[in-house]
């Protein structure tokens, strides 16, 4: 499949996620529009999201759902 096949799948998924209150807001600092960490399958900040990125990918994985393209392998951990 296709990255441009699948974006209005995944848009429709990351919709999906957003919907429960604990996916809108980060997991750390309660901030709004949080980034998604796929490792630990948890939604961040986008300082927080600095802060993880900085420890390593081998420790969790952040990636905007807005920004980078996503294809169905890059949604699992």
């Amino acid at each position: 499949m296709s990255g441009q096949a699948f974006k209005p799948d995944i848009d429709r998924i990351f919709a999906v996620l957003r919907v429960p209150n604990d996916n809108k807001t980060c997991i750390d600092r309660g901030a709004l529009n949080p980034t998604p960490s796929v490792t630990n399958a948890v939604y961040l900040s986008l300082g927080c999201s600095t802060l993880h990125r900085n420890m390593g990918t081998h420790i969790t994985f952040v990636r905007p759902t807005n920004l980078d393209s996503w294809s169905p392998s890059s949604c699992a951990p």
